[in-house]
């Protein structure tokens, strides 16, 4: 498993991200309190600020992932992560989570992944990450109301 960095203010991470979002179906899923409509356009927006990931596997982009700081300065970094699924996906998120680059500035990470999202969740916890669920934190465009979220943290 091969871990390429790249700015998230780059054009092109925009591009990568979204032809494997295209693939594995992760506009679907990824930004999710964006409605899907508007998913594609907010992507260069969401990595502004970030650091992206893309872990490759035989020459295929399999998995990416982008990071920032909780806040300035900090050394815990809001991290987000997309795959093509397998066990390419497990292979490229524990790549990531050793990556040096990702481990030099951050201590540990966190998300949020909305409580419905029970294959991402069961992920994250196979890659260490540790959950509580709390009631109405994430905001479904579909849905009517807050649904219950998972705060996921892992320390490095």
């Amino acid at each position: 498993m091969e871990i390429r960095r790249m700015s998230g203010d780059r054009g092109e991470a925009a591009v990568w991200a979204g032809r494997l979002f295209d693939v594995s179906g992760g506009w679907e899923v990824m930004l999710w309190d964006v409605p899907r409509a508007e998913r594609r356009e907010a992507l260069p927006r969401a990595l502004a600020g970030a650091e992206l990931y893309l872990a490759t596997s035989g020459g295929v982009t399999v998995a990416c992932a982008w990071v920032r700081p909780a806040l300035p300065g900090s050394r815990t970094g809001i991290a987000h992560f997309c795959s093509l699924g397998g066990p390419e996906a497990l292979a490229a998120g524990r790549a990531f989570l050793v990556e040096p680059a990702l481990t030099a500035q951050y201590a540990a990470l966190l998300g949020i992944i909305p409580a419905p999202y029970r294959h991402a969740r069961r992920f994250v916890r196979e890659l260490g990450f540790t959950e509580r669920l709390i009631p109405g934190l994430c905001c479904l465009p579909e849905r009517e109301r807050p649904v219950p979220g998972a705060l996921v943290t892992r320390n490095l």
